[in-house]
């Protein structure tokens, strides 16, 4: 039987990927290293960005924008154990973060596929799900229409199938 350890599941002194209960996934293995410092993230020119840590000890990014081309993107692969996606074509992953504020936002894995939400002011988990048709991107969330944007975003996941609740990497317990 698997343990829960600092909300990851370990069997064996390893990870574990995915964890079922009555056929329902309730667990993915989060494959973004460093995530609840929320590492590797840039912002384009077009977006001011800066950071706090709250009182869990969760890193907040907080950016401002008002144009469409204006947001936050990860760091490539470096995001993952030894700066190499775990992931093959064909693969479906999910990426997943908490996030408020105000404004309409994209989220994609570049070139493979997103979608748009619309922040509100209380702290909610967003999602986006989809195939692999290629590798080697970011994923990006971006002001989605040019109106401006105040954006609070944490706790970002990446897994393998339908998002689950935010759980650190193993790498990070």
């Amino acid at each position: 039987m698997a343990d829960i350890t600092h909300g990851t599941w370990i069997k064996d002194g390893k990870a574990v990927d995915s964890v079922y209960q009555d056929g329902i996934k309730v667990y993915g293995r989060n494959f973004y290293i460093d995530s609840k410092v929320f590492n590797k993230v840039n912002g384009n020119n077009y977006v001011n960005l800066d950071s706090s840590t709250d009182s869990n000890g969760e890193k907040v990014l907080h950016w401002t924008s008002n144009k469409s081309t204006a947001g936050i993107y990860t760091a490539w692969d470096y995001i993952y154990q030894n700066n190499i996606s775990p992931f093959n074509v064909g693969d479906t992953i999910s990426f997943s973060f908490d996030a408020k504020g105000s404004g309409n936002l994209m989220i994609t894995y570049e070139g493979n596929f997103g979608g748009n939400i619309k922040l509100t002011n209380d702290w909610q988990r967003y999602s986006i799900t989809g195939t692999l048709s290629s590798k080697g991107h970011v994923f990006t969330i971006y002001d989605a229409d040019n109106n401006p944007v105040e954006a609070f975003v944490r706790l970002p996941k990446v897994e393998l199938g339908n998002p689950t609740p935010y759980s650190q990497a193993p790498e990070n317990i």
